[in-house]
């Protein structure tokens, strides 16, 4: 799990970061945190342990995020 600028609780998987959209059955599900500039369709399914148990098999429509550390 991450902490955006913003304070908002993300995860981070491969390079790309994540934002919870919603609870689901076991798990959470999770969509690119720029699924909403870029249009990117990427999302995770996370158990109840926050491990990711599924990965929609699309590329992301941009480069990683530039993760820059917390102070």
């Amino acid at each position: 799990m991450i902490r955006f600028a913003t304070g908002k609780v993300g995860f981070l998987f491969q390079k790309y970061t994540y934002c919870k959209q919603k609870t689901i059955r076991n798990g959470s599900r999770w969509v690119c945190s720029r699924s909403n500039y870029n249009k990117c369709r990427v999302y995770l399914h996370l158990d109840n342990e926050n491990k990711v148990i599924f990965q929609i098999p699309l590329p992301h429509t941009h480069p990683p995020p530039k993760i820059l550390p917390s102070t």
